[in-house]
């Protein structure tokens, strides 16, 4: 004669059924979370290199002396053309040692020392007339020991807002402006929860450098990523 299953056997498995599975549910969630943390992790660390690594380049396009830093922000001038020029008895008059170099209305900085001296424009010049010679809209203030001058391209700001790293650029030059209020501002990261940079001037034994300091945070991953770039010291 077959006996079939009793009541308390039924409740029996069920509850071993129940432990089994609480078991394995366990296992599965731990190892999607793993998973989850381990895509969250490899998207922050990507993320931040690539800020990283943008704001590097840039800096290393600055010109010198032109690095101002505030809390999660930084701000200097790009240059997109670099070269020399003849003295001139006459300090209105500019000649490029390179033809082609400038055109009416360029922005040039001539031997830029300091922060004040660059965002004031004490020491910025903007081309008047290319022929028959390269004509400043004022006199040199001071002649580069090196003959040198930077042809500008624009300032540029990265900060920090609402977890967001923004790029401004194509702002004016001026001494109050950090460039966050201008409308050629665009996002070039997520997941911010803190970025620091750290000046150090040129000094006599050395170049200046930048060091940036950036955390990204998602889904209670955080990661920290640190950076240090040599700039450019001959103005």
């Amino acid at each position: 004669m077959k006996k079939g299953f009793t009541l308390i056997e039924i409740i029996i498995d069920i509850v071993l059924l129940g432990i089994v599975s609480m078991i394995g549910i366990g296992i599965i969630s731990s190892v999607f979370s793993g998973y989850s943390d381990s895509v969250t992790k490899s998207y922050l660390y990507s993320e931040a290199r690539f800020i990283i690594e943008r704001i590097n380049r840039e800096l290393r396009n600055s010109i010198p002396n032109t690095v101002r830093t505030d809390s999660g922000l930084i701000q200097f001038a790009k240059f997109d053309n670099a070269s020399y020029y003849e003295i001139f008895h006459n300090k209105k008059r500019f000649i490029p040692v390179e033809e082609n170099i400038v055109s009416i209305n360029d922005n040039i900085s001539i031997y830029n020392t300091s922060t004040n001296i660059f965002y004031t424009k004490d020491r910025v010049y903007r081309i008047d007339s290319i022929t028959p010679f390269t004509k400043l809209n004022k006199k040199i203030e001071e002649d580069s020991p090196y003959n040198r001058f930077y042809k500008i391209s624009t300032p540029v700001t990265f900060y920090i807002d609402d977890k967001k790293l923004k790029r401004c650029s194509k702002y004016p030059i001026n001494p109050s402006d950090y460039g966050e209020d201008s409308k050629n501002c665009y996002i070039m990261g997520n997941y911010l929860a803190d970025i620091n940079f750290e000046y150090t001037p040129v000094t006599p034994g050395g170049n200046g450098q930048v060091k940036t300091d950036l955390i990204l945070s998602k889904n209670n991953i955080r990661i920290n990523l640190s950076s240090k770039v040599i700039l450019r010291n001959v103005p």
